[in-house]
């Protein structure tokens, strides 16, 4: 996990990213367009419905 150390010195804690070593299946609904599916993969697959994160 990455925090803002500026805002931790405010008394805040404001968390900018964090990292996971386990892989899950994106399952896309029906109707979303060809350009976010190719957005998604980053592959260029328009026609994919399932993407690993």
């Amino acid at each position: 996990m990455i925090l803002d150390e500026e805002a931790l010195t405010d008394g805040k804690i404001d968390i900018i990213a964090y990292f996971t070593v386990s892989m899950k299946a994106l399952n896309l609904r029906e109707g979303i367009s060809k350009n976010v599916r190719k957005h998604l993969d980053g592959l260029g697959n328009k026609q994919g419905s399932t993407f690993v994160v």
